[in-house]
C-alpha cells in the first residue's frame, strides 16, 4: 500500500494553515481593539461602543494587548491540532 504524498506533509500542511489562521486574527484583533477605541458622533456607534469596550477588555485579559499580540510556536500547534479534529469531525 503506498501513502499520497498528500498524507505526507498533511502535518506541515496543517501548521501552515495555522500560521495563516493565527495572523488573520492577529489583523482581526487590532482592528477591533481600534475600532472599539475609536470616537464618533454617530448616536447608534455611542450605544455599541461601551460593549465593545468590555469585550475589547475581556479580551485583552486574555490574549494581552493587540500591539504585541505574536503566536508562539504553542499557538500554532494548538491551532493545527483544532484544524485536524474540526476536518476529522466533519468526515
Amino acid at each position: 500500500m503506498a501513502l499520497s504524498p498528500i498524507i505526507i506533509f498533511m502535518p506541515a500542511l496543517y501548521m501552515m494553515f495555522s500560521v495563516v489562521a493565527l495572523t488573520q486574527f492577529k489583523v482581526v484583533y487590532g482592528l477591533f481593539a481600534r475600532l472599539a477605541l475609536t470616537r464618533s458622533s454617530n448616536p447608534l456607534w455611542q450605544q455599541v461602543q461601551p460593549q465593545m469596550r468590555q469585550l475589547l477588555t475581556f479580551c485583552e485579559a486574555i490574549f494581552g494587548q493587540p500591539a504585541t499580540f505574536t503566536p508562539n510556536c504553542t499557538h500554532v500547534l494548538l491551532v493545527a491540532l483544532m484544524l485536524v479534529l474540526l476536518v476529522n469531525l466533519r468526515r
